[in-house]
């Protein structure tokens, strides 16, 4: 009888604390896009926070993991999407099997995360309020980063990308998404702290919050300045996946062919097409003799053209610019365009996969890529969701960025939640941002952070949109992630206080 009495005891302390964990992930789900409630990020995290007290580091572990899931699961439903996969020659039940496993895969890989950071939390349970609070902000800095390097780096649930339409958006431009994700940290571990402590306590941790915000909101980020102002053609083809196949390489290019002549005739400065807009592959001998390339040569109108490339035998994911600049993709789609992990691996992933996965050559992150509207800022689907790769071309002199896409394989939710992390990366550089999507939305998003125009999704279009070069260089793309040595200092001091 003591046992089971041991046991009844156990599950009443542990079913509060699920709940506060399913509490923290619904929060952070519905502070994402589409839904974009994010004031809940700034308290999300709190639920998870309070499950942690009086539980062991093991305990804590397993709330945080199920709190970062039930997030993951949130977030990522638009993987669920990829399901009929029958126009690649899979029938329905395998289809169902693979997008369904892929969503619960990574979103439970992703949520682990979210688990080691609540169990190293768990550790600190008599630390003094502002000891948890920096170790709380620093141990989960620290997490993302490794989650977000490797192979298998998926940094798409940033919590820096709930705050698309936020007062505290300036914030990326001082220390990039990272910065501002550490902010919303900080704030939910200190509403934790003030809620836990009683007395003077509580009212000097509520004092020092309402501070903290104050000062937060005190930055509204550089304007933009006056620049040379260009008019960019954008081509949304909305071609689905098995419509492609159905169309062909010459109905395909029947498409993107006469979007560019109709723009041609409005004269802008330069015209996009999405990611991988061909079948084919590209090259000298495509831009010569294929429709699309004869209308650029008649029409004298500069094309920016997603479409496959080669690089030493491999297929290459490119933007190609009339004159020669050619951007290759960086981050590959782990499972999708590379296999992680090769050599551990590779041969099991080739014997189970059904889609036939070939690894492509990536680009390296040091490439220009110029255009004949001077050098450009490039990104292809994926590279979105990394900081890196834009800094890095902003710092080599880019006035101005560009992101393709297909997000025909996904779900609805998908578009919004790019369009978010693409507003992080104009933001942070303080740069105009021109999207083309096959499926939409495609839009521009100006330096701080406003969407100018954004087109319908599922629907066939072309538009002309003007955008201004930017010169000036923001704090963040001058010297990246400085606050990361004072976060260290602070850890370290910390730690030398415990020690003693």
């Amino acid at each position: 009888m003591s046992g089971v009495c041991l046991l009844k005891s156990g599950l009443k302390s542990t079913v509060p604390k699920i709940g506060l964990a399913l509490l923290s992930g619904l929060s952070l789900g519905l502070a994402a896009q589409p839904v974009g409630w994010w004031p809940l990020a700034w308290v999300g995290l709190v639920p998870l926070y309070l499950s942690i007290y009086n539980s062991s580091p093991q305990q804590a572990l397993a709330l945080g993991w199920l709190a970062g899931s039930s997030y993951y699961l949130i977030l990522l439903s638009w993987l669920l999407g990829m399901h009929p996969l029958t126009w690649l020659g899979i029938s329905f039940w395998p289809s169902l099997g693979i997008a369904f496993g892929a969503w619960l895969v990574v979103s439970i890989f992703e949520g682990l995360a979210f688990g080691i950071w609540a169990g190293v939390l768990a550790m600190t349970q008599t630390w003094a309020h502002w000891q948890r609070v920096i170790w709380a902000v620093g141990t989960w800095t620290l997490v993302q980063t490794v989650w977000s390097s490797g192979d298998l780096a998926f940094p798409w649930g940033v919590l820096a990308a709930t705050q698309r339409d936020s007062w505290f958006l300036p914030w990326v431009q001082l220390g990039g998404a990272g910065l501002l994700s550490a902010l919303i940290v900080g704030v939910n571990s200190w509403v934790g702290e003030a809620i836990r402590s009683t007395g003077d306590s509580r009212l000097k941790l509520v004092s020092g919050l309402l501070i903290v915000l104050s000062l937060a909101l005190s930055w509204r980020g550089l304007s933009p300045s006056a620049g040379k102002t260009l008019k960019i053609g954008v081509i949304q083809g909305n071609i689905a996946q098995a419509e492609r196949n159905r169309l062909g390489a010459a109905g395909v290019m029947a498409i993107y062919t006469a979007g560019y002549r109709h723009l041609a005739l409005k004269k802008p400065d330069l015209i996009i097409t999405p990611e991988t807009a061909l079948t084919m592959i590209w090259d000298e001998r495509a831009e010569r003799e294929t429709p699309l390339g004869r209308s650029v040569h008649q029409h004298h109108i500069p094309l920016l053209l997603g479409a496959w490339g080669t690089q030493n035998g491999q297929v290459t994911n490119n933007l190609f610019a009339t004159g020669g600049g050619v951007y290759t993709k960086v981050h590959l789609v782990p499972f999708g365009e590379m296999t992680p992990l090769r050599a551990l691996i590779g041969g099991l992933i080739q014997q189970i996969s059904p889609l036939g996965l070939e690894d492509l050559a990536a680009g390296s992150l040091e490439q220009r890529f110029i255009s004949p509207q001077g050098i450009v800022g490039a990104g292809i689907c994926f590279d979105s969701a990394f900081t890196d790769i834009f800094r890095a071309q902003t710092a080599g002199g880019a006035t101005w960025l560009v992101t393709v896409t297909n997000d025909a394989w996904f779900g609805a939710a998908l578009p919004a939640q790019r369009q978010a992390l693409e507003t992080l990366r104009a933001v942070e550089n303080g740069r105009w941002l021109v999207r083309a999507s096959n499926t939409g939305s495609s839009g521009v998003i100006d330096p701080t952070g406003q969407s100018i125009y954004l087109s319908k999704r599922d629907d066939y279009t072309t538009f002309i949109v003007p955008i201004t070069l930017q010169t000036q260089l923001t704090p963040y793309t001058r010297w990246g992630e400085l606050w990361l040595i004072g976060l260290g200092i602070a850890m370290s001091s910390v730690m030398l206080t415990r020690m003693r």
